[in-house]
């Protein structure tokens, strides 16, 4: 399935803050969603009002990686991303809580 991603400055910014800090590339956390054992849970509602989730899955990289993201306009829009651990990298494994 091909995903379609909303890139702006907004969110563009915050990823290359992460890149710096954390080494994930837009090609990288885009690749997550393409994993066919990813998983996506809602996480919180945004002081927008819009709707967070969490998308866990290997990247291209072989790293299993969550991102934060929320959609907009019927496209994935990511605004944050880290090395999974703990609960979500074992559920990620092993498909348990």
């Amino acid at each position: 399935m091909k995903y379609e991603f909303d890139w702006d400055l907004g969110n563009l910014h915050k990823i290359n803050i992460v890149n710096k800090e954390r080494g994930f590339s837009i090609d990288e956390i885009e690749s997550v969603f393409g994993d066919s054992k990813h998983y996506l849970e809602p996480t919180y509602t945004g002081d927008n009002g819009e709707k967070r989730y969490l998308c866990v899955g290997k990247s291209v990289k072989n790293r299993v990686v969550t991102i934060v993201f929320t959609l907009r306009n019927g496209k994935i829009r990511p605004f944050n991303a880290w090395k999974t651990k703990g609960s979500k990298l074992k559920k990620y494994r092993y498909g348990e809580e």
